[in-house]
């Protein structure tokens, strides 16, 4: 399990949209195939977006 060491190294749990990478982070349907609507995936972005600030600003 290489992923519980990096987080437990960080000193945190995942944030929103965060992958199973540290600082990775994934908006709208990432999956092969998938016709998620254009919509959904642009407000979890905007959601990822905060993530990402929360990440670097720790």
């Amino acid at each position: 399990m290489q992923s519980l060491t990096r987080w437990q190294a960080m000193g945190r749990e995942p944030l929103p949209f965060e992958t199973s990478l540290p600082r990775i982070f994934a908006a709208g349907d990432v999956r092969r195939g998938s016709m998620k609507r254009v919509a959904a995936a642009v407000g979890e972005g905007s959601s990822a977006v905060a993530s990402v600030h929360r990440a670097l600003a720790g």
